[in-house]
């Protein structure tokens, strides 16, 4: 038998005890044997006092998590931000609580489409003529050929993007030859397929290589349709006079 301090009254009292100890004193195993009873609980302020007097450095504390609505843990340092992470989350209830009306017509703009088919135009016509200026012909060696692939690109990407919007008969359009495997036997390249060639070209090149300036065709060569070792390079001969018709009816349909 226990006397009269039994043994509620004997771990009370220890624990009592072990409070009493100053925080810079090591407390060894009562204090995780107490910890694992549940028994010890150590205020903040004593463990910063603890490690202060011990020559430990204190982390600062971490900021406060909040939740938006959308699941995203955003911290929570002062005023300001707390402001904007109620304003996002309001605006994340209001996206939620709408219906999605999508505007597809916002995506592309005809007049920023017309405008680089007009520049790419001049650049095609006007090339034998810059090249052999005096002045600018250096201008013409560096820029051309890099100013004619960037826009190329860039208009067959949002011919593309016309034509998945909305269907058009220009899609079917001719506007040069095509090669599934070079060489071998050729079909009529269309104006869909045309600009395909293009976004994943391996090489564009937009003059004649036999007297270095554009004569009407630009020549695309692709990479082999199969990955295998054997297999032969797309390739594809575009009449650009026919492409740049086919662009410019396609924008009359967006205006």
């Amino acid at each position: 038998m226990h006397g009269p301090q039994g043994p509620s009254a004997s771990s009370s009292l220890e624990a009592r005890m072990l409070f009493a100890v100053s925080p810079a004193r090591p407390l060894g195993r009562r204090k995780r044997r107490l910890e694992k009873k549940g028994q010890w609980a150590l205020s903040p302020a004593r463990k910063a006092s603890a490690a202060a007097e011990r020559g430990h450095r204190q982390e600062p504390e971490a900021p406060r998590i909040q939740r938006s609505t959308l699941g995203v843990a955003m911290p929570v340092h002062n005023e300001e931000n707390r402001r904007s992470v109620t304003l996002s989350s309001s605006l994340a209830i209001k996206a939620k609580a709408m219906p999605v009306h999508y505007d597809k017509s916002t995506l592309v703009s005809a007049l920023s489409y017309r405008r680089d088919l007009y520049q790419l135009i001049v650049l095609l016509l006007a090339d034998e003529k810059v090249a052999d200026h005096e002045q600018f012909k250096e201008l013409s060696k560096v820029h051309h050929e890099t100013e004619v692939n960037r826009l190329l690109i860039l208009i067959a990407t949002a011919t593309r993007q016309f034509l998945d919007l909305k269907s058009s008969s220009v899609s079917k359009e001719r506007c040069g030859q095509y090669w599934p495997a070079y060489p071998g036997q050729a079909k009529d390249l269309l104006f869909r397929q045309a600009c395909n060639s293009i976004i994943h070209a391996v090489e564009i090149i937009p003059h004649d290589l036999n007297t270095g300036f554009h004569e009407g065709t630009i020549l695309i060569r692709g990479r082999p349709r199969k990955p295998l070792a054997n297999s032969q390079p797309t390739r594809a001969e575009l009449d650009f006079d026919g492409f740049a018709k086919c662009c410019y009816r396609l924008s009359n349909e967006f205006e």
